[in-house]
Parts: C-alpha cells; structure tokens; sequence
C-alpha cells in the first residue's frame, strides 16, 4: 500500500514540475541512494518508456545529474525541462554564456555546451536510452569504489 501511494506521489509531483502526464507503470528502483544528498527512483511509464527521477536537498547542475546518471550506468536519451520551459536549458546556459563573455556572440550549441552543464536541475526527470551493459548501480560509502550493484536490466531503447 505504501508503494502505490509513492507512485501517486511521484506521479503527481512529475505533473506537478515536468507536466508530465504519464502514470507510473513499473518502478525498478525505488529511492535509491546515488549520492550523499541524491536519491533516485527509476520506472516504466505507460508508453514503456524507461525514466529515472532523481531528487536532493542539494541543489544540482545539469552536469552534476549527468555525472551521476553514468555512475549509475545510464545512458540518457533526453532530460525533460521544467514545466512549461521547453528551452530551459538553452536559455539558462545563454544568459550564463553572455554574463562570462557579454560582448560575445556565440556561433553554434559547441559554445554553449559548458554552459549547459552550470544549469540548475533539481529534482531532474531523465529519459533512458540505454543501460550500459545490464547493470544498474547506487551509491553506497561503504563500497570499493562507493558504487554497488543494486540490479540487473537488459534496456536498450529501440529507434
């Protein structure tokens, strides 16, 4: 019972910051620690598509989520911006750009692509494209390496 009330919590949470209008199907990992402040939750939606939520009382970077989803041995696909900002992230990393350099121009996404990483998310919703070779690991101090294996998923995300 305690389960499916998370699921509803998470749920609404996900609408609530994402709009994300998928239900949770199947939770694989439930909370799971992948930091000293970071916990992550990692599920099938309705559509199958495989997500992982990771929440913190820190505040996290785009880089800091990136840096933990490889740990974790996730590949991501896509990372959804924060509700009703679907340029999030281009737009926080052009302000950070022009604030370093404000005469500049920048050319490309190359230039910005430091810049991304400096960008506020926190909780974060990632899309999975794959996990590299079926393991999935959590957080643990006590660990060789603070990393252990927490679960076995063969996912690889079909085009």
């Amino acid at each position: 019972m305690d389960d499916i009330r998370a699921d509803i919590d998470l749920e609404e949470l996900l609408a609530q910051r994402f709009g994300f209008k998928g239900a949770v199907a199947r939770v694989l990992l439930r909370q799971a620690p992948v930091g000293n402040n970071e916990l992550a939750t990692l599920f099938f939606d309705k559509q199958k598509n495989l997500m992982v939520f990771i929440e913190s009382s820190a505040k996290l970077k785009l880089g800091d989520v990136r840096k933990i989803l490889g740990r974790m041995n996730i590949k991501p696909l896509a990372y959804a911006p924060p509700r009703g900002k679907p340029r999030y992230f281009d737009e926080v990393a052009r302000r950070k750009f022009s604030a370093m350099f404000p005469g500049k121009r920048f050319n490309s996404g190359e230039d910005l692509f430091y810049y991304r990483t400096l960008v506020p998310y926190s909780p974060a919703l990632v899309y999975v494209a794959e996990i590299k070779d079926g393991f999935i690991k959590t957080y643990d101090a006590s660990a060789y390496g603070s990393w252990r294996l927490a679960g076995r998923i063969e996912y690889k995300r079909s085009a």
